[in-house]
Formats: structure tokens, C-alpha cells, sequence
């Protein structure tokens, strides 16, 4: 049986086949201590130094970075990046933080597209461990609306919004577009 961090690893490698079918030029692997430095260091408008300090360093975690990939090399600061983590006990997979650091490049690969690899991942990984739901915690309100088309629904709590895992398939076909 894979460990969750063999798994996360054969997500992101699963997630850079469909980048590559897609013909984008990104690449996406692990949040590496660099990472984490300039992800710490105040960029992007998240929290990111928080998110970090309470779930990076989780055996439990699911992370992802994603890089633009510029006449063959991987460019060293992140486009965008994910944190996120597999209840074991519950099994629940919880996506904690998303974004897009490249906001202001309307003609970046990655635009539209940072939310819908994190769900892609939520789904294999899930698919992997066999959990059945999927949550957002805390998510943007300007988002809660594209959540609400993969079939989250706003938990009672009022911080959370839940769906079936099955309901992330559709998010391949809305990446392919």
C-alpha cells in the first residue's frame, strides 16, 4: 500500500500528464523550501505564512506548486500553489488554500485554471484513498459560486462548503476548454 505522501506524489505526476496533454507550459511539483521562503516572505495576498506553519509540515498533507515553464526552463517563483489535507480519521480531504499569484497577467496559462487543478488533485487523490467528500474551507466568496457548479454546498457552520468526490470529474473536461 502507498504512503499519502507516494500518493500526492502520483497525483502531481498525474496532474503534469494533463498539463502536458493540454499543451500548457507549467509544471508542478511539491511546495520546495524556496517555496515555502518566498511563500512565507509575504507574496501572494493570502495567508500563506499561517497556512504553512498549521498544515506544512502534516503527515497528512496533499501540497502542490505550480511554475511557468519558459523556452524549456521551470521559472523559480511560483505561479500559483495549493495546501491541503487528507483526514485520515474522517476521511475528508480538505483544501485549505488556493491561489494564483499571477493575477495581473490576463494571458498567463495558469488564469482560470489554479481553482480546477486543485479539484483535479482533490479527485485522484481521493479516488486513491477511497474518500468520499471533498471539502473547502473558508473559501472566497466571489468563488463560492463556481464551487456551487461541482455540487458544494455551504455547511451549516457557515466556513465550509462540502460535495461528493464523483463530482469533481467534470472538472477535466472544463480544464480541457
Amino acid at each position: 500500500m502507498l504512503t499519502l505522501d507516494e500518493i500526492g506524489q502520483s497525483v502531481r505526476n498525474n496532474i503534469q500528464l494533463v498539463i502536458d496533454h493540454v499543451g500548457l507550459p507549467l509544471a508542478v511539483g511539491p511546495i520546495s523550501d524556496e517555496d515555502y521562503k518566498i511563500l512565507c516572505g509575504g507574496y501572494g495576498e493570502l495567508e500563506w505564512d499561517y497556512m504553512l506553519g498549521a498544515y506544512g509540515n502534516s503527515d497528512d498533507k496533499y501540497e502542490f506548486c505550480i511554475k511557468l515553464v519558459q523556452q524549456g526552463v521551470v521559472q523559480g517563483i511560483p505561479s500559483g500553489a495549493a495546501i491541503c489535507v487528507y483526514g485520515v480519521e474522517d476521511k475528508i480531504f480538505r483544501i485549505h488554500i488556493v491561489e494564483r499569484f499571477s493575477r495581473e497577467d490576463e494571458s498567463h496559462p495558469l488564469k482560470g485554471r489554479m481553482v480546477l487543478l486543485t479539484l483535479m488533485s482533490a479527485f485522484v487523490f481521493c479516488k486513491a484513498v477511497e474518500c468520499e467528500v471533498v471539502q473547502i474551507v473558508e473559501p472566497v466568496p466571489e468563488l463560492q459560486p463556481f464551487y456551487e457548479s461541482f455540487g458544494f454546498c455551504m455547511e451549516k457552520c457557515g466556513y465550509v462548503m462540502s460535495t461528493a468526490t464523483d463530482n469533481l470529474q467534470e472538472t477535466f473536461l472544463k480544464f480541457a476548454q
